[in-house]
C-alpha cells in the first residue's frame, strides 16, 4: 500500500527526511515489486503460474549477492513457485528456505563460470529439494541453447566429482536423467504447469493439461533426434546436438 500511493509514502518517510530520488525510486520502481507480491499470492490460491528473476548472480562470496535474497525475504517473496536465475551467491541458510517453501534455480552454469569462475554449489541446492532447471542464460556469455548448457553441466558434474551426490539427492537412476529433468519435468514444476494448469490436477488418472511430460491431455510439444546411445536419457544429454534434430513438434 505504501508503495504505490506515492502521498502516503511520502508522509510515512517524512522523519527520516529521506531523499526525493529515493521516494521516486521507491514509488516507480518497487510498485512492480509489489505487483510481483499479489501475483504471488494470487498462485498460492491456485490462480497463477510463477515468478522468475534474476538473484543473486555472482560469486558465492560477494555480501551483495548474500543480501539479495534477504531482500527478498523482507518483501515477502519467499513463496512457492518464485523462481531465481542463477542464486550463486544465497547462503545454505537461503538454500535450506528456498527448499522449505518450494521455490525453484535457474542453472546457468556456462554464463557464471565464463565470467565469474565459479557457479551454484548445485549439490547444497538439490539437497535441499530445491527444484532445479537448466537455462542458458543470455547469447554474449551464455550458451546458444539448452542442449548446449546441458553438455556443460554434466561435465562440470564429472569434472568436480559431483555425479554420486547429485544421483543420490535427486532420486534419479543416473545422471543424464537428473539433467534431463532439469529441462523437462523440474521446470515444468517450478512454473506450476506440471500435470496440470495452475495446480495438480488429475482426474481418473488422466492428466488434464500440463507440460514437460508425454502423457495423454498433456500438451506434448516434444523433439525427434537420431539414435546414438542405447539409453534415452544418455542419447539426448550427452550426444544430441542441434544437427541431430529431425523433427520437432508443438
Amino acid at each position: 500500500q505504501y508503495f504505490k500511493d506515492k502521498a502516503l509514502l511520502t508522509e510515512a518517510c517524512q522523519k527520516e527526511n529521506l531523499p526525493v530520488k529515493f521516494i521516486r525510486y521507491i514509488y516507480w520502481v518497487h510498485k512492480s515489486v509489489v505487483g510481483k507480491k499479489l501475483y504471488a499470492e494470487s498462485i498460492s490460491r491456485g490462480k497463477g503460474s510463477a515468478i522468475i528473476a534474476h538473484l543473486g548472480e555472482g560469486r558465492r562470496d560477494d555480501p551483495y549477492n548474500q543480501r539479495e535474497f534477504e531482500v527478498v525475504k523482507l518483501l515477502g517473496l519467499d513463496l512457492p513457485h518464485i523462481n531465481f536465475v542463477h542464486g550463486v551467491g544465497v547462503t545454505e541458510a537461503g538454500l535450506e528456505e528456498m527448499g522449505s517453501k518450494q521455490m525453484g534455480l535457474i542453472w546457468s552454469p556456462f554464463s557464471n563460470l565464463l565470467l565469474y569462475g565459479q557457479t551454484l554449489d548445485i549439490v547444497s541446492a538439490v539437497k535441499k529439494n530445491i527444484l532445479i532447471a537448466l537455462g542458458s542464460d543470455w547469447l554474449p556469455t551464455g550458451s546458444r541453447g539448452v542442449l548446449e548448457e546441458v553438455k556443460l553441466a554434466r561435465n562440470y558434474i564429472l569434472k568436480m566429482k559431483l555425479e554420486e551426490d547429485i544421483i543420490k539427492y535427486t532420486g534419479s537412476i543416473n545422471l543424464d536423467e537428473a539433467l534431463y529433468k532439469m529441462m523437462t519435468e523440474n521446470p515444468a514444476k517450478m512454473i506450476n504447469h506440471w500435470r496440470g494448469v495452475g495446480r495438480d490436477i488429475w482426474s481418473n488418472g488422466e492428466a488434464k493439461g500440463g507440460v514437460g511430460t508425454l502423457v495423454e491431455g498433456a500438451m506434448g510439444t516434444f523433439i525427434v533426434t537420431s539414435k546414438v546411445d542405447q539409453n534415452p536419457y544418455t542419447n539426448l544429454v550427452k550426444y544430441i546436438t542441434a544437427e541431430k534434430i529431425n523433427l520437432v513438434v508443438v
